[in-house]
């Protein structure tokens, strides 16, 4: 009886552990700040490394000679150390990328995370009853593409604000004929 409990719970182990991976990858905390910042060594560390913690008791159990049951609890908790660092380095990367700055606007490394200012934006500028000239200002010129898709109509201005495979969300300031933004509004385009 006494080793089938120590069996089942080996078991439950191993499963809880792999479960565990397969939920972490999916809903890996702030995954599209940490590929966005410019710095391949976060890509590297948040990016590459947890596809090591598949093999990590194999590591610890075949080339540290460590138990097995006692691998993957060793593993189980360096799995959630990774996912308490990865949720705050995420964190403060959200937090960074929701202050509204000329320079993170206008910095094309990070055209995906505009959708994040807009709050601030709008808190601290009130663009309506603006010009172009001072929405350039505050906003940088479309026409010099610092985002791919950013553009400009005649009664328009838009800029990305986020960029996924099948659909681009952008910022559009709408101009009267005097060219005086009257209204601002977030469009998706699939």
């Amino acid at each position: 009886m006494k080793i089938n409990v120590k069996i089942t719970s080996q078991i439950l182990i191993k499963l809880l552990y792999y479960l565990l991976i397969l939920c972490y990858f999916p809903f890996y905390p702030y995954f599209d700040i940490i590929i966005e910042h410019d710095s391949n060594f976060l890509f590297i560390i948040f990016g590459i490394f947890p596809l090591f913690l598949i093999f990590l008791p194999f590591f610890f159990n075949k080339i540290l000679s460590i138990k097995e049951h006692i691998a993957y609890v060793y593993s189980f908790l360096i799995i959630i150390t990774f996912f308490i660092i990865a949720l705050l380095v995420g964190c403060f990367n959200s937090h960074y990328f929701e202050i509204f700055t000329y320079e993170k606007w206008n910095n094309n490394k990070y055209c995906d995370m505009r959708y994040k200012m807009i709050k601030s934006l709008e808190k601290n500028y009130s663009l309506i009853g603006r010009n172009k000239k001072e929405i350039y200002e505050i906003l940088g010129n479309p026409n010099e593409k610092t985002c791919s898709y950013d553009y400009e109509d005649t009664n328009k201005i838009c800029y990305m604000t986020y960029e996924a495979m099948m659909r681009n969300d952008f910022y559009c300031l709408y101009l009267d004929e005097n060219g005086i933004v009257t209204k601002t509004e977030y469009e998706t385009v699939r």
